[in-house]
């Protein structure tokens, strides 16, 4: 369908996307869509566990809030942190975790082995077609290095730190608490 401009292209983008909802609902209650995987399956990394101090709870200077990420992402990028968060183990001895329900720190996301050109696909699970660039992720949670830092000044300072480049990214996921 070529795309349409005008008095009606609304309606029909929403046609388009009342298929691509259709599949999705389709492939998500039919479990026979989707199989197991066959074949040699990667396991999960090791995970580690990680102490930050939020940006938007306010904490005693003893206290801490627990997160983690896996072994390789922390290994590859906790030079690129600043000081934002630090091992569990460096943490506990002199301070308290703190466990906040419903929280959800900040996370740092590294891309790498990302193709310069994309190939267009199609999804699977919508029918709708998007281009897709082969990318790999790691992501590391991270906090305030001082008191009075903004998440958007650490995210600066972590984007800059990475460096990024023509097969590598940045993104990151803001914390919700």
């Amino acid at each position: 369908m070529s795309k349409r401009r005008g008095r009606y292209a609304a309606i029909w983008q929403a046609a388009r996307l009342q298929t691509a909802r259709e599949a999705l609902i389709n492939y998500l209650s039919d479990p026979t869509a989707r199989p197991l995987p066959t074949g040699a399956v990667e396991n999960r990394p090791p995970r580690i566990e990680l102490a930050i101090e939020p940006f938007s709870v306010e904490l005693a200077n003893d206290q801490f809030i627990g997160e983690s990420a896996s072994v390789p992402a922390w290994t590859a990028h906790q030079g690129s942190m600043g000081g934002r968060v630090e091992t569990l183990a460096a943490a506990a001895g002199s301070k308290t975790r703190l466990a906040i329900q419903g929280f959800c720190g900040a996370r740092a996301v590294f891309i790498f082995d990302k193709a310069q050109t994309g190939t267009r696909q199609t999804s699977k699970r919508t029918g709708l077609s998007y281009i897709g660039y082969g990318a790999k992720s790691l992501s590391v949670p991270f906090g305030k290095s001082t008191e009075l830092e903004t998440e958007l000044e650490a995210i600066t300072s972590i984007r800059t730190a990475y460096g990024e480049s023509a097969t590598t990214g940045f993104s990151w996921q803001r914390e919700a608490a």
